[in-house]
């Protein structure tokens, strides 16, 4: 049982000793998220990186069977999921390797308005072509459930009351 506990512990130190909570999620982009929807081939998928403390966001994603050479990329909002509308919040950079194939990628600070639409859901990529000059493909940035940061601080006490526990219970032994 000492063991178990001291595990606990241990996967749940590097939790908290690590700052503030960064998260990671990872988004699909397709045609079928613009509005109006777009048949396309094309289809794509990036991760983003947030630390909500500080605005401070990565992203890094690819696209592929585009229409051709994307003309813009960019995250966009306010929008709810799959709706017009949003204005361009930051540019990203798009490495395109020919035959409508590459990669996307950007960092930077969110302002706490920005920051606020990011959380709820109401920003998006979206990258765009010659032959769809509103968006070929666009993808939603989620953020995880704040269940999820319920969780990990369970974790954390429940590590911190064990490795109690187990402090004390060594000392009387």
């Amino acid at each position: 049982m000492k063991k178990l506990v001291a595990a606990l512990f241990l996967m749940a130190v590097p939790l908290f000793a690590a700052g503030p909570i960064t998260f990671v999620v990872e988004s699909p982009m397709s045609g079928f998220q613009e509005d109006p929807v777009v048949i396309t081939p094309g289809f794509g998928a990036f991760s983003f990186e947030l630390d909500p403390a500080t605005g401070d966001w990565n992203i890094g994603g690819n696209y592929y069977t585009l229409s051709g050479s994307p003309t813009s990329v960019g995250i966009y909002g306010p929008a709810f999921h799959s709706t017009a509308g949003g204005s361009l919040i930051a540019s990203l950079t798009p490495l395109d390797f020919g035959l409508g194939t590459g990669m996307i990628y950007g960092s930077g600070t969110f302002t706490p308005a920005q920051l606020a639409d990011v959380m709820a859901e109401h920003t998006y990529v979206n990258v765009f072509t010659s032959a769809y000059p509103g968006g070929e493909i666009r993808g939603q940035i989620l953020v995880p459930e704040p269940s999820t940061y319920a969780a990990i601080a369970g974790l954390g006490l429940l590590g911190f009351a064990a490795a109690r526990r187990f402090s004390s219970s060594s000392k009387t032994a």
